[in-house]
């Protein structure tokens, strides 16, 4: 008798035209492993500076092979070329036209981007939490290693896609006027490593973390950490569900008067 949890391979050469932010990986990371076992061979695209993280993210999967995305065009012909089964989910989104206080100009957001994923295939969003997989050979302890905090502490991230510099969130000020204890907070920022999965060994000892709607907030939502989670929902663009039964209520969200 089969295995239960074997697919049949319906496909030969699978090419994901997948969107490209690194949030966006860690999002469709259930998707993806289940393409995996239906298919001989999945490709899938990766902007050259998510590419250390994305490889990790996926070092478990023999058959997944990642393909430098450098444009439309280069990629159409790199899929015709190739003659590659293609499922093309890059501009699905539907946006809603939103009025944020103090904004000058109506936002176009994507409402639920992360759910509108799964609903469009029909698949339940509930695997976006149940399915997601990160290898333990996909990060290492190098960060935690060279910060090497010594004690309880804080891990802040305050950057996202579509603002230069990290967002003038004052999280002393803010920790010290809901009665929080004074903890050393670490800024989670480039540079320490390209692998963005090697954060994840002091994610798993933090006792809180901060994040504004990032990459670092879809990786979060999907590993087990015993941090207390604030989400701070500043953003303009960004609009989501944050908590649900599927990643256990483990958010405490943060509210702003004012978008950015």
């Amino acid at each position: 008798m089969k295995d239960a949890h074997m697919a049949l391979h319906v496909r030969n050469r699978l090419y994901l035209v997948a969107p490209l932010f690194l949030g966006d990986a860690f999002v469709i990371n259930a998707l993806v492993r289940r393409w995996c076992t239906e298919s001989d061979e999945v490709l899938l695209p990766v902007l050259p500076h998510n590419w250390d993280t994305v490889q990790a993210l996926y070092s478990d999967l023999p058959n997944l092979k990642l393909v430098p995305y450098v444009g439309d065009a280069e990629e159409q012909s790199f899929i015709q070329a190739n003659r590659l089964d293609v499922i093309n989910f890059r501009t699905i989104y539907q946006l809603t036209r939103i009025n944020w206080k103090g904004a000058a100009d109506d936002v176009s957001v994507p409402v639920n981007w992360d759910r509108q994923i799964y609903e469009y295939f029909d698949v339940p969003y509930s695997r976006r939490y149940q399915e997601f997989r990160v290898p333990t050979s996909g990060y290492s302890n190098v960060i935690a290693d060279t910060i090497n905090p010594q004690g309880d502490f804080v891990l802040c991230h305050r950057y996202c896609s579509n603002h230069v510099g990290p967002i003038g969130i004052d999280l002393p000020a803010w920790r010290n006027s809901v009665g929080a204890p004074d903890l050393p907070i670490i800024e989670i920022t480039t540079g320490h490593s390209s692998n963005l999965l090697d954060w994840i060994p002091l994610i798993n000892k933090a006792q809180e973390i901060h994040c504004v709607g990032s990459s670092v907030h879809c990786l979060v939502d999907g590993v087990d950490t015993p941090a207390k989670l604030f989400y701070h929902s500043i953003r303009q663009n960004t609009l989501v569900q944050v908590n649900s039964r599927w990643n256990k209520w483990k958010w405490h969200t943060v509210h702003y008067d004012f978008k950015i």
